[in-house]
């Protein structure tokens, strides 16, 4: 399913979607309200981003989901919210595609891990193209 790589993901989607439900009145019935699929790209595809307003490139340890139009990355360090600029390798061959984007959220997971949400704001046909390579697959 779309909605959770194991059981316990999609017993947690399921969980929310009923309680999303339960707020809305009897005899109701809520399905996960996300706007792209989201899928595990590649190993090969690669992150770094920089916050407007710095000079520092945050490479991400790990690229956990990617839509169409965002993605979930996994830093080492806290990254702040805002615009910046993504830079996302798609193979090591190639030149990074430079994408402007909004870094919507972030959540500290473990010791030393952070969750960071990112949307891709303006993206060329070529980019969007190769990031669909990685969605339909």
């Amino acid at each position: 399913p779309f909605n959770g790589k194991g059981s316990e993901e999609l017993l947690a989607v399921a969980d929310k979607a009923l309680y999303r439900a339960k707020e809305k009145g009897r005899d109701r019935v809520v399905v996960e309200q996300r706007r792209w699929m989201r899928v595990k790209p590649s190993s090969k595809m690669h992150v770094g981003l920089v916050p407007e307003g710095k000079s520092e490139k945050f490479q991400a340890v790990d690229v956990l989901n990617v839509s169409q139009r965002g993605m979930l990355l996994l830093f080492s360090a806290s990254v702040s919210t805002g615009p910046g600029l993504c830079y996302v390798h798609f193979s090591q061959e190639d030149e990074p595609a430079c994408v402007p984007c909004q870094i919507v959220h972030q959540r500290k997971t473990g010791e030393h891990l952070f969750l960071v949400g990112i949307h891709m704001k303006e993206m060329t046909p070529e980019i969007e193209e190769q990031l669909l390579c990685y969605i339909r697959y």
